[in-house]
């Protein structure tokens, strides 16, 4: 199993977001960064786990932990080009998160 960094802004895609799609899962798609998407569509595996990753807020951090539930496919649009789309679920969200902000903060 390996363990993997999926960064977003919480106004793009945060956390409520993901607790609000059907069954907790959506398709993780639109990387633009080449190495980052080759990781996707060849390194990731179903099972692997993911950390969710606020980095554009007061004091950013792992806002949750995710598993890849499907490993990468290519979207239907995509015929000559090569991105990729990999599920992630949550599973197990920070109870909390603004209380352990503010004590990562006052820590640092």
């Amino acid at each position: 199993m390996r363990y993997w960094l999926m960064k977003t802004e919480p106004g793009t895609f945060g956390l409520e977001h993901l607790a609000a799609a059907p069954r907790r899962t959506t398709a993780w798609d639109g990387v633009r960064n080449y190495q980052a998407r080759n990781m996707l569509r060849d390194e990731m595996k179903k099972g692997d786990q993911a950390f969710l990753y606020h980095s554009s807020t007061e004091v950013p951090g792992i806002v949750a932990v995710m598993q890849i539930v499907k490993e990468a496919y290519p979207p239907a649009q995509a015929r000559l080009r090569r991105p990729a789309i990999v599920r992630p679920a949550a599973w197990r969200a920070q109870a909390a998160d603004a209380d352990r902000r503010a004590d990562a903060h006052q820590c640092s």
